[in-house]
């Protein structure tokens, strides 16, 4: 797993989970403040009718009740009435929408609070609840908000038409018969205002929000996780991968001479005989060293020693081809990897290597001769059995009076 990848899940799992934070916040405000501004929207509307009650009973019943004297009776000039009818007009293009003067005696049966209308008016008459109350209900349609406050009996007017039967308007008393809806007593609650506000609309809204908001939010995360990725690359991964790829070549190369040091071969020569094997090719490697090296840094010293490695390094490198490897095994000995050379043209490429280690060196410390050890793959064997077969090889040229080359004899017939 690269280090990118490890560092894009990282990314991800970060970017994960503030997303799935980010959305549950947001969505638990949502509801909450969805929520608060139902309840603000039914206090307002209670308020609504409040203002309503209040106009008809100050502007309206005076006039109507003077125009009706004699027994006569008009519901508009009902508080109730008023507040009811008006409402019922606000909400036509509403729908779920309601208000509702429930009683647990009212002269019409339509207003009669039942269920839960019924213990909200009793927590008030009880006094176990004061002002507005809040309460919500589940309904196929959805939720509903509810809105209650206690209608208490506070204007001597009111029993006029809810105290003593006998005196209440015939014209009343022919409209609601019966003997409900009187017997009301001054400062008694005798019902509740109740304004009932679905959440369907606002929480459509809300959900809506709740999409863009999430849209908005991976959209902001995905940039985030380009311009870091970039930054990323840029910034880390591009040089540490040149630091990485620097460190690989430093320690793949023999500080001496640049070329390939034994680690390099070693991984090199693994992968050419898998290769070789795969396809059936022949592979050699040429193992050479430097003839009588010990007497050059004997009589000039090490750093003409080095000067030779160096010069015979770079001669023999300038004669193989791309595909080739050259490495330094140590002190003066190297190899040469040649895939797709069998033992024969191993002979004739180190030949010409002989050559060219002799015209590397000149002057004063030259020239310098190398014996030369040749050993083909079999096709069987490791890495470490073909460079003893060409060290072998190696040495007995040196045996041989040196400056000459050697092919290993099981090689000279085998192959893969």
């Amino acid at each position: 797993m690269s280090l990118r990848f490890r560092l894009n899940l990282i990314l991800l799992a970060c970017f994960g989970v503030g997303l799935l934070g980010s959305a549950a916040y947001y969505r638990h405000e949502t509801v909450r403040l969805t929520a608060e501004a139902l309840v603000y929207e039914a206090r307002l509307h209670m308020q609504t009718a409040m203002a309503v009650r209040e106009f008809t009973i100050e502007s309206v019943k005076p006039p109507l009740d003077a125009c009706g004297a004699g027994g006569g009776f008009v519901p508009a000039a009902v508080p109730a009435f008023a507040a009811r009818e008006t409402l019922a007009m606000l909400y036509r293009d509403y729908p779920g929408y309601s208000y509702r003067e429930a009683a647990l005696n009212p002269i019409n049966p339509a207003d009669l609070a039942t269920g839960w209308e019924r213990v909200v008016i009793d927590d008030f008459r009880a006094g176990r609840a004061t002002g507005q109350v809040v309460s919500t209900e589940d309904s196929p349609q959805g939720r509903i908000i509810h809105v209650a406050r206690a209608v208490t009996v506070a204007d001597p007017a009111c029993l006029q038409c809810h105290g003593d039967p006998a005196q209440a308007p015939a014209a009343m008393r022919r409209l609601y018969p019966g003997r409900r809806g009187f017997g009301w007593k001054l400062g008694e609650t005798v019902g509740a205002q109740i304004v009932s506000v679905p959440d369907e609309v606002e929480m459509r809204r809300a959900d809506a929000a709740f999409g863009h908001f999430l849209v908005a939010l991976a959209g902001v995360f995905a940039l985030l996780f380009v311009a870091l990725n970039v930054l990323l690359s840029r910034i880390v991964l591009s040089p540490l991968s040149a630091a990485n790829l620097a460190l690989d070549r430093l320690a793949d190369t023999d500080a001496l001479t640049g070329l390939h040091n034994r680690r390099a071969l070693d991984r090199r020569l693994e992968q050419a005989l898998a290769l070789a094997g795969g396809c059936g090719q022949p592979l050699a490697v040429v193992a050479f060293d430097l003839d009588h090296f010990k007497q050059v840094n004997d009589r000039f010293g090490h750093e003409a020693g080095d000067q030779v490695l160096r010069a015979v390094g770079a001669a023999v490198r300038s004669r193989l081809r791309q595909q080739d490897t050259l490495a330094r095994m140590g002190g003066e000995e190297f190899v040469a990897l040649l895939p797709q050379t069998d033992g024969p043209g191993a002979v004739l490429v180190a030949e010409g290597l002989r050559r060219q280690v002799l015209a590397a060196v000149t002057g004063e410390l030259g020239p310098v001769s190398a014996s030369f050890g040749v050993a083909q793959w079999d096709g069987r064997e490791c890495p470490q059995a073909l460079l003893a077969r060409a060290d072998a090889a190696l040495y007995r040229a040196k045996r041989a009076g040196r400056d000459r080359i050697e092919l290993d004899d099981a090689a000279a017939g085998g192959g893969p």
